[in-house]
């Protein structure tokens, strides 16, 4: 049977599916009362507070956020789930941050290998290296 083919008898037969999962769930069913809470509660997910989050202006102050992230999770501030994700967020800062950098940094070198005449050869030629 196709993927298409069975997409489609699932689709036929969901409303019923979900049906009988809620009937378990209300009769006590441990399993279907946490699948059907675990796709009820993303639904009502709340936006974090994280006005006490550390500022993270420079890659020093990354660490302490993500600190601060565990710390919020270890008391059960947050979910670990939310943990998670703030430290994914923290993460790809970090890298905005890193690139920042290394392009300046880069400037720098490309500018100075520019203001150099006659540059000397041989390895690590025009890097103070020799």
């Amino acid at each position: 049977m196709s993927k298409s083919a069975l997409e489609a008898k699932l689709e036929l037969a969901g409303p019923d599916l979900v049906k009988t999962a809620i009937a378990r769930a209300k009769a006590g069913d441990s399993a279907s009362l946490r699948m059907c809470l675990d796709r009820l509660l993303p639904l009502a997910e709340k936006a974090l507070d994280l006005k006490d989050l550390p500022k993270i202006e420079s890659i020093e102050d990354i660490v302490p956020a993500i600190g601060f992230v565990t710390r919020a999770v270890a008391e059960g501030r947050i979910k670990p789930s939310e943990g998670t994700a703030l430290v994914s967020l923290i993460n790809a800062l970090r890298q905005a941050h890193e690139t920042v950098e290394m392009s300046e940094r880069l400037k720098v070198i490309e500018a100075r290998l520019e203001g150099s005449v006659g540059l000397p050869e041989g390895p690590g030629a025009g890097m103070g290296l020799q």
